[in-house]
C-alpha cells in the first residue's frame, strides 16, 4: 500500500516538473516580417527586439539575455542576408533589452541614449553593484549616446533615434524608420499587462503619458513595435495615454480623500499593484514638494483670459448690427491690424465679406448685460440696437457702424481673410482710434483704469473685470537683468 502511494506521488511529481518545464521552455529565436528589411526579433530569453537591413549593414534593435539567443539571432539575420552587423541601438537599460551586447562581435557599435549609458552603472533595484563596471565589459556599452535626435544612414537607407523623455525608465529611445512609418518603442507601452514605471530609474508615469503624446505628435509612425507586445497602432497607444491618465486620475481622487497606498491598491486589480504604487508615491511626492501637477486637458480653447471685443457691420440692406467675439487681438504693428475669428453661421460673417469693413467696439463694465446680449441674439433675427437702447454711428472712414456710447472704438478695413475651418479669421488694417476723452490717459492714450473693461473666460464662459496694476514692464524686467 505504501509502495503504491509512493509511487503515486512520484508520478505526480514527473507530471507537475514536466509541465512546467514545458511552461519555461524557451523557444528558439525567429524573425517575423514588418516591412521590406525590417523585421522583428522574436522568442529566445530576452525581449523582443529588431533588426533593420540597410543597403550596406545591418542595424540591430536591443540584444536579447544569454549567448544562446545571440547567437540565434545573428543566425537568423544571416539566413536573410550577408550584410554585416554594424550597429546595435538599446533602447533603455533594462537587463532583457542590454545584457547581450556581450555577446556580439566587437566590431558591432554599440548606441543609445546618453541617460541609458548612464543607468547602466547604476545599482539595481535590490542595491547590488552593477556588472557593467567591469573592464571585461566596457567593450560592450554604447560608445555612441545622443540627447535628443540622431540619423544613423545604411547606405541611402535611414534610422531616426528620437529621445522624447522619460516615462518608463529616464533614457527611453525610440528607433524610428521613415520609409517604413515603423518605430520600436524598447518598454515604453505593455499592451497585454498594466505598464511598467522603473521609479528606482527615474522613470515617471506622468511625464510617460507627455513623451508618449509628444512622440504621436512628432512621428508619423503607423506601427509601434514594443518589448512585450505584438505590434500595435496609433489609436492603441492613445488609448493606452488615456488610460495612465483614468488611472493617475483616480489615484489622485483617492490621495485627495486621505486614503493610503494599501486601501488605494485594493480599488485595483491586484496585477496593477506596481503601476498604482508607482503613481501613488509621484503624487505624494509632488505634495510633499509642493508642486501642482499639471493635467491634461485636451486639445480646447482654454488660452485665459480672451478680450471682449464687439464688432460692428452693415447688412447688405444697411442695417447696423453688432455681435461680441472673444476670439481676436493684436496681429500686426506696421501697418496696425486686428484679427477677429467667426464662424460661418453668424450674421456679422455676412456683413464683413459684403462691406469688407467692420469696427471694433471696447466695453466698460457697465456695458456688461448688453455686450452679453449682443453676443446671444442673432441680427437676422433682431435689431440690437433697437433692443439695447444704443446708437449706431456711421463711420467717416470705413463701410461700418460703432456704437456712440463705448468708450473706445477702432475702425477698420479688411485686409485679409483666411479660412481655418470652424472659424474664418478676418484681418482688418486700423484706419482709425477713436476713444472718448474722458477714458485718455497722460500721453494721449486710453486708461485702463479709466476705461474699465472687461474679459471673456472660455470654458466657464464668464465676464470678470481687469485686476490690479502690477508695474510698468521695464521696471518688473529688472529683476533679471544681469548685473
Amino acid at each position: 500500500m505504501r509502495r503504491n502511494i509512493s509511487l503515486i506521488f512520484i508520478l505526480l511529481f514527473l507530471v507537475v516538473f514536466s509541465s512546467f518545464a514545458q511552461q519555461r521552455e524557451v523557444k528558439p529565436v525567429q524573425l517575423g516580417l514588418i516591412a521590406e528589411g525590417l523585421y522583428e526579433i522574436l522568442e529566445g530569453r530576452g525581449a523582443r527586439g529588431g533588426a533593420y537591413i540597410g543597403d550596406n549593414c545591418v542595424l540591430i534593435i536591443d540584444a536579447k539575455m544569454t549567448k544562446e539567443s545571440v547567437e540565434q539571432t545573428i543566425a537568423e539575420i544571416q539566413k536573410v542576408t550577408d550584410k554585416p552587423i554594424k550597429y546595435l541601438v538599446n533602447t533603455h537599460s533594462d537587463g532583457d533589452h542590454i545584457t547581450g551586447n556581450r555577446y556580439f562581435p566587437e566590431t558591432v557599435t554599440f548606441i543609445a541614449h546618453q541617460n541609458c549609458r548612464q543607468e547602466l552603472f547604476h545599482p539595481s533595484r535590490d542595491g547590488k553593484p552593477s556588472d557593467w563596471a567591469k573592464p571585461e565589459l566596457a567593450p560592450f556599452l554604447p560608445a555612441i549616446t545622443f540627447r535628443d535626435k540622431m540619423d544613423i544612414y545604411l547606405g541611402q537607407k535611414k534610422a531616426e533615434l528620437w529621445y522624447f523623455g522619460r516615462g518608463h525608465t529616464t533614457g527611453d529611445a525610440v528607433v524610428y524608420f521613415p520609409l517604413e512609418k515603423v518605430a520600436f518603442l524598447g518598454d515604453q507601452i505593455f499592451v497585454t499587462r498594466p505598464q511598467l514605471i522603473h521609479s528606482y530609474k527615474g522613470g515617471d508615469s506622468f511625464e510617460h503619458v507627455k513623451t508618449l503624446t509628444k512622440m504621436l505628435n512628432t512621428l508619423e509612425a503607423e506601427k509601434f513595435c514594443s518589448g512585450h507586445s505584438d505590434p500595435v497602432d496609433r489609436q492603441t497607444i492613445q488609448k493606452h495615454i488615456e488610460t495612465m491618465k483614468t488611472i493617475q486620475e483616480k489615484i489622485k481622487a483617492l490621495v485627495a480623500k486621505g486614503k493610503n497606498l494599501e486601501e488605494i491598491k485594493s480599488e485595483f486589480q491586484e496585477n496593477e499593484g506596481r503601476l498604482v504604487e508607482a503613481i501613488y508615491n509621484e503624487i505624494k511626492k509632488s505634495i510633499r514638494n509642493g508642486d501642482d501637477v499639471k493635467k491634461s486637458l485636451g486639445a480646447k480653447t482654454l488660452l485665459l483670459p480672451t478680450p471682449v471685443w464687439v464688432i460692428g457691420s452693415y447688412d447688405k440692406e444697411g442695417k447696423p448690427n453688432v455681435m461680441t467675439c472673444a476670439w481676436a487681438g493684436i496681429c500686426c504693428s506696421k501697418p496696425p491690424c486686428v484679427m477677429i475669428s467667426l464662424r460661418k453661421a453668424t450674421y456679422t460673417f455676412g456683413n464683413i465679406k459684403e462691406r469688407n469693413a467692420f469696427t471694433v467696439n471696447i466695453p466698460s463694465k457697465s456695458f456688461a448685460e448688453a455686450t452679453a446680449y449682443f453676443g446671444s441674439a442673432s441680427g437676422k433675427d433682431v435689431d440690437k440696437f433697437s433692443s439695447t437702447g444704443l446708437t449706431p454711428i456711421k463711420s467717416d472712414l470705413v463701410d461700418a457702424p460703432y456704437i456712440d456710447e463705448f468708450p473706445l472704438v477702432i475702425e477698420c478695413k479688411l485686409l485679409r481673410t483666411i479660412e481655418l475651418g470652424l472659424h474664418t479669421m478676418f484681418i482688418g488694417e486700423i484706419m482709425d482710434v477713436k476713444a472718448n476723452e474722458s477714458i485718455l490717459g497722460e500721453i494721449d492714450s486710453p486708461d485702463i483704469e479709466k476705461l474699465k473693461p472687461f474679459v471673456f473666460v472660455p470654458g466657464s464662459r464668464d465676464f470678470y473685470r481687469t485686476g490690479e496694476y502690477l508695474g510698468k514692464v521695464s521696471s518688473l524686467a529688472k529683476k533679471f537683468d544681469k548685473k
